[in-house]
């Protein structure tokens, strides 16, 4: 009778397996399997393994928990997706069963983090989502290519200019950042909405910061937009939550990332990491792009079926502990 190898053979992955052992992943999370194999009725670790090298490569963002397969059948559009929390979690999500749609501008970026994930259940489309017809056209690609929107993450971010003194800061920096921070994730709530109001259903992600409910965390333009991320999630929370829709953000604590680096002035992840970790309540765990990911995917699946308004903050009680980061030190007089 086939075995395991039948199917390693049937699904193109040549490498010789062992027997199926109990562990990771239910064998059903691989694809269609033949009936008769026995993996059909088990967990076959290594072969999950194999899928995993295969569909996704050696990427820490994966993570199938003890075989649970949380967005089966699920279609998600994440904006800035090519990169980052966005990156990561568009990989995480389709690890669990989602068809992914990645918004960005990094077009070379997202090209390949669609082909890193498999061209047959990711699209990539140029999203700049401070334009409401670049959004418009992402939320309609989406239904059009996948027939429909479940999971709308607005992650799309920018940090803007490191001052700390209001003198210093320009008018148009301050409105660069309010018009990715803000506007983009109203303009990628409204679209969502249009569509996810009609099939009553849907849940509605924003990424936010622990600057959307302290000060002092970061510059004055960062700290007023993600303010009002928390105020737009909660608005529509209420607006939305009649058609069955949830809307919730999260709020991670600094962690390495293009945008954070950027905005510090680090290009070493683990320096970044070391002066985080210096900071930080909770000590001896660092925060990473998969932990931010795992959030927006327990926020996505029906694990949170009656979580909508909610801010999750992931910060180790940082924002509980401390007041600020100390930024707005003046120089000393001489």
């Amino acid at each position: 009778m086939p075995g395991c190898a039948d199917c390693c053979v049937s699904m193109g992955l040549s490498k010789k397996i062992s027997p199926c052992k109990s562990s990771y992943v239910p064998c059903r999370a691989l694809g269609s399997l033949p009936d008769h194999c026995p993996s059909a009725k088990s967990r076959c670790s290594y072969l999950a393994e194999l899928f995993i090298e295969r569909q996704l490569g050696d990427n820490s963002c994966l993570s199938l928990d003890n075989g649970n397969v949380r967005l089966e059948g699920k279609v998600a559009l994440i904006t800035g997706g090519a990169s980052g929390i966005g990156e990561c979690t568009a990989k995480l999500f389709a690890s669990h069963g989602a068809k992914v749609v990645i918004g960005d501008i990094q077009d070379v970026l997202g090209h390949s983090v669609r082909k890193d994930i498999d061209p047959s259940n990711c699209t990539y489309v140029h999203c700049d989502v401070t334009n409401e017809d670049h959004i418009r056209n992402a939320v309609d690609k989406t239904v059009e290519t996948y027939g429909k929107l479940d999971i709308m993450f607005n992650n799309a971010g920018i940090g803007g200019p490191n001052k700390a003194r209001i003198i210093d800061n320009e008018k148009e920096d301050f409105e660069r950042v309010l018009a990715i921070n803000v506007t983009g994730v109203f303009l990628g709530m409204k679209h969502a909405a249009r569509v996810m109001v009609p099939a009553k259903s849907g849940i509605i992600i924003s990424t936010s910061s622990i600057s959307s409910g302290m000060g002092g965390a970061a510059s004055h333009a960062y700290c007023c937009a993600k303010h009002a991320v928390l105020g737009l999630t909660r608005n529509l929370a209420i607006e939305l939550g009649q058609f069955g829709i949830r809307v919730n953000c999260l709020s991670p604590y600094a962690l390495a990332t293009p945008l954070a680096k950027e905005f510090v002035g680090l290009d070493d992840d683990q320096q970044l990491e070391m002066v985080m970790n210096m900071n930080a309540n909770l000590k001896g765990v660092t925060l990473r792009t998969d932990d931010v990911a795992n959030t927006a995917l327990y926020l996505a699946s029906d694990d949170a079926k009656y979580i909508s308004g909610h801010n999750l903050v992931i910060d180790g009680g940082f924002s509980i502990n401390n007041s600020a980061f100390k930024i707005f030190q003046y120089p000393q007089d001489p």
